[in-house]
């Protein structure tokens, strides 16, 4: 049905009809998308009217907070219609109870019941917006229970309720204060409007001063003072009724902009879905069109292919086959090409045009094979005419494909380039037999070149080379025997220049060892004579030291002899005192006698007395005792001074031969002071000698050292130029020239007499002097030298 359908219809209705299939769906969404956003808009709305409501029921409220605990005068005459309005929002149960309670305390509590159930009932608890929510809260919950609970706060200060209930009621102001500001401050944090952040700001800024006045007159009334808090209340209430109010307008304003929000976002909805429809229709129009510009273009080109295939027929060769290879067509083209008539090749095979041998391989074979799948070749095909004759034809055989999409007949164009094949195979013979003689002209110069490089330079080409080329085998073998005549000169050359090498070397070399050899043997003797003026130096020094050392021993010794005179009669002074205290210690050993008798005395007399006498008694036996230890060390002490004497005296015969004794030394360090100044001088004088002799040597060693180095410098440059030569006479012999080799090494001239090294004079000058100043002096025989 579908297939018949489609066959009925043109393109611009079959376009139409997929264009309203693709509608449909987009119609039912764009009436979901309108149906939400008008859900949207009727709670906002409903919300808006809640509000509305609230303001009407406010007044009321306000009114029995201010008057609470008092009995009411009359109802309100819009108690009716608030009932009324209620039932829009199912809140007519709590708009009756607070028509009917009996008092403001009653009706307070029943117009907070009323507002809970106002907001419940207008979705205003059910705000999905942040901003707006808190908004809400702090006008429908959290500013009603500040106000109910300042009102009974009041009540409880004023009637005296006692702590309790005042503590009740002022926890109660402080949670519902706490509440409404953090509701207010989470609405400034959560709004985008800078106009209702600075309201809702402002609004925090009068409520909270009020309230903290409140709490702090309950927390005064807490502590048993006397409070009055109907002002501090009235304030706060007053407060509270604008802060209400303001919230409130700021409630309509975020729930009238929410509202206009929808309806923008519904506009622009219904824009984008009429747009993307007209889109979509100037699309389908657009691309009815095209197609219909397309069946008209694909008429003409159907048309224009019909022309090209005549044309084609005119100018090239075609034959159509079945797909085994049966001809099926062949137009005028290929008949002359070929040299058939049509009757001759119609219902035969394609394989009369090809060679036999071709026709049985496997290539033949697979080039159908491909054609029967579809694939198309093209090539340079050789293929044989009427008579054998041979046929070279640029062609391309195409699969025809069918409705199924395989292929059931082969066509095949081609152009006969037989003449052009022809020419283009004399060219490449002519170019391959050029290739040959270039070949054969870059292999004889490649082996010549590699004779050359080598170090052949006998090398030539001695075959001919073709005539286009011969010139350069000719250039060739004059540059190598130029090159070789060149290079055997500067052999010549440099063989010569390196035996005159070789022999300033040997000649520099024996100059430089001379040099050493003298300057060693200088050095030699300047050291000697150094360290022989050094030690004559010392030698003078040491004497004057030792003839200085000896003065002062001798004036030591003098005074040695005084010391040791007075020391004689210390010693004498000494016995003299000793027998002095001997006597003193006598006196005190008679004295010790004298109070033991006296203590023996005592004590009998103490004995006498008896009981009276018996403390002195042991006066008198203490005071005995003392005298018998004193009687005791004192022939203790006689006895050692009298050993001391003994001592004393034989240290005075002691050093009475002690001064005997350094009166000879004195005298004999005289005569070695009057030795030791006569040494000093001529060893002064022999220094001073030697010091002059040193400094003209040591010049003569400076001069013999530059000139030392100077001849090492001339070796040295003479050996760099000997290197050289030896390596230009290595470079030149790598090559063969033909003339004779020139000697590897030239032979060194003979050392003449004078290279012998002598004997050092400087060793003989310094056996001279160690024989003048004895074994003492210098041994440089024994420790040898290093030459220079």
């Amino acid at each position: 049905m579908l297939t018949v359908l489609n066959n009925r219809l043109s393109i611009i209705a079959r376009i139409g009809l997929v264009g309203g299939i693709f509608v449909v769906p987009v119609v039912i969404a764009v009436t979901m998308i309108i149906l939400e956003r008008f859900e949207r808009i009727n709670f906002a709305a409903k919300e808006q009217s809640g509000r509305i409501y609230l303001e009407q029921v406010w007044p009321g409220f306000m009114e029995s907070a201010q008057a609470a605990g008092n009995p009411l005068a009359s109802q309100p005459q819009t108690d009716a219609a608030l009932v009324s309005g209620a039932k829009a929002f199912g809140a007519d149960k709590a708009a009756a109870e607070f028509q009917s309670a009996s008092s403001h305390s009653e009706r307070l509590s029943a117009g907070r019941g009323l507002i809970t159930a106002v907001a419940d009932g207008s979705n205003l608890t059910l705000d999905p917006d942040l901003d707006s929510f808190y908004t809400m809260d702090a006008m429908t919950l959290r500013l009603p229970a500040l106000v109910g609970s300042a009102a009974e706060l009041q009540k409880a200060i004023s009637t005296g309720a006692g702590p309790a209930a005042i503590a009740v009621a002022l926890d109660r102001v402080k949670t519902a204060d706490e509440g409404a500001q953090a509701s207010l401050n989470a609405a400034i944090a959560a709004t985008t409007s800078s106009e209702a952040k600075t309201n809702l700001q402002a609004q925090v800024a009068r409520l909270a001063p009020v309230s903290e006045a409140l709490i702090r007159q309950g927390e005064l009334a807490l502590t048993g003072a006397p409070v009055d808090a109907n002002a501090a209340t009235t304030a706060l209430l007053t407060e509270a009724k604008t802060v209400w109010s303001a919230t409130s307008v700021e409630l309509g304003g975020m729930l009238e902009s929410r509202i206009n929000g929808f309806y923008r976002e519904l506009a622009i909805n219904l824009g984008v879905v009429l747009a993307i429809l007209a889109l979509a229709t100037w699309f389908a129009v657009t691309v009815a069109r095209g197609l219909r510009i397309r069946e008209e273009a694909d008429a003409k080109s159907i048309f224009n292919l019909k022309a090209m295939s005549i044309a084609m027929d005119q100018s090239q060769a075609r034959i159509e086959f079945d797909l085994d290879g049966t001809i099926l067509d062949a137009n005028e083209n290929f008949l002359n090409t070929m040299g058939y008539a049509a009757s001759e090749i119609l219902g035969r095979k394609h394989v009369m045009f090809v060679d036999p041998a071709y026709a049985r391989s496997p290539e033949y074979a697979g080039f159908w094979q491909r054609l029967r799948t579809g694939e198309a070749h093209s090539d340079v095909f050789t293929r044989f005419a009427k008579g054998g004759r041979k046929v070279i034809i640029q062609a391309r055989y195409t699969p025809m494909l069918g409705e199924d999409g395989k292929p059931y007949r082969v066509v095949k164009y081609a152009s006969d380039v037989t003449a052009a094949e022809m020419a283009k195979e004399a060219s490449e013979a002519e170019r391959a037999q050029r290739a040959q003689e270039q070949a054969a002209v870059v292999t004889s110069l490649a082996d010549a070149l590699s004779q050359l490089s080598e170090g052949n330079l006998q090398a030539q080409i001695s075959e001919t080379f073709p005539a286009d080329y011969e010139q350069l085998r000719k250039d060739f073998n004059a540059a190598v025997a130029s090159l070789s005549e060149t290079l055997g000169q500067v052999r010549t050359g440099s063989d010569a220049m390196r035996t005159g090498a070789d022999e300033i070397a040997h000649a520099s070399d024996d100059l430089s060892r001379r040099t050493e050899q003298q300057a060693a043997s200088l050095e030699e003797t300047a050291a000697a004579l150094d360290e022989i003026t050094a030690t004559v130096k010392t030698t003078a020094a040491g004497a004057r030291r030792a003839s200085e050392t000896v003065a002062l021993a001798k004036s030591e010794a003098v005074r040695s002899g005084e010391v040791v005179a007075q020391a004689v009669q210390a010693m004498g002074d000494i016995k003299t005192s000793s027998q002095e205290i001997s006597q003193i210690i006598g006196v005190i050993d008679e004295i010790a006698f004298q109070t033991n008798l006296l203590a023996l005395n005592a004590g009998v007399e103490a004995a006498r007395a008896g009981d009276a006498g018996r403390g002195f008694a042991v006066v008198a036996q203490e005071v005995r005792a003392l005298a018998q230890r004193s009687a005791q060390a004192a022939k203790e002490i006689k006895s050692l001074i009298s050993a001391s004497s003994q001592q004393v005296g034989q240290g005075v015969e002691l050093v009475g031969e002690t001064g005997r004794a350094l009166d000879k030394i004195v005298a004999q360090v005289a005569d070695i002071d009057a030795l030791i100044s006569e040494i000093a001088a001529s060893a002064q004088e022999q220094a001073t000698g030697l010091a002059e002799v040193n400094t003209a040597v040591n010049q003569m060693d400076q001069v013999v050292q530059q000139n030392a180095a100077m001849v090492e410098q001339s070796t040295a440059a003479t050996h760099a130029l000997k290197s050289e030569t030896a390596e230009l006479n290595r470079l030149i012999s790598r090559f063969r020239t033909g003339a004779l080799q020139g000697s590897s090494r030239s032979t060194p001239l003979p050392a003449t007499a004078d290279s012998t090294p002598r004997p050092s004079p400087a060793r003989a000058a310094t056996r001279r002097v160690a024989e003048s100043f004895g074994a003492n002096a210098l041994k440089p025989a024994e420790d040898g030298w290093e030459e220079f």
